[in-house]
Parts: C-alpha cells; structure tokens; sequence
C-alpha cells in the first residue's frame, strides 16, 4: 500500500511541476514517461528481491517482464486517448468556442 502511495504520485507530481513556465506537453510526456519508468525498474527490482532472486538472470527478467507489460500498458492508454480525443474533437465537446453563437440567447 505504501508502494503505491510513493511511487503512484511520482509521475503526476513529475507531470505538474515540470516545465511550468513553457507548458511543453512532449517535454512532460517524456519526464513523465521517464520517471514510470524508472518507478517501474525500481518496483520491478524490489519484486525481485523480496521472492530471493540470487542470480542476475533472475533480477533481469523479473525487471525486464515488468518493463514490458508497463509498455505496452502504456502504449494501448495512449492510443485509447488519442481516439476519445478525436471523437469528443467530432462530436464537439469541450470546444474553447463561446457556448452561445446567437446573440439573442446571450440575455438568458
């Protein structure tokens, strides 16, 4: 549970306190997908030593296992936002326009 906590906060805190001042989405996309990463290594490695891996080979798979399924996790969220994304663009939800086109309406 504690796991959770430390290591669940690390990316958003990572996504909300970098690049504040250029707003850079990629930038943050990178340190964001960095420090999972590196989150995912450091779990990954703790799995490994507490189930008593003694060889390196064992260390290596258990990290390398977790790494690509977090991955491949990461790839299909991805994808499934880009898609939700497009549809609300489609269907025209959360448009910066103004809500009312017709002056008439703007006294209501």
């Amino acid at each position: 549970m504690l796991s959770y906590f430390v290591f669940g906060l690390i990316p958003p805190v990572i996504y909300g306190f970098t690049f504040r001042k250029s707003d850079d989405r990629d930038y943050k996309l990178i340190a964001v997908a960095a420090a999972s990463l590196l989150c995912v290594i450091i779990l990954a490695a703790a799995k490994a030593y507490t189930q008593r891996a003694n060889k390196f080979s064992k260390y290596f798979k258990t990290i390398l296992s977790y790494v690509i399924a977090a991955g491949m996790v990461s790839g299909v969220g991805y994808a499934a936002g880009h898609l939700i994304k497009r549809l609300m663009d489609d269907m025209g939800w959360f448009d910066s326009k103004p809500i009312s086109q017709n002056p008439a309406w703007a006294s209501y």
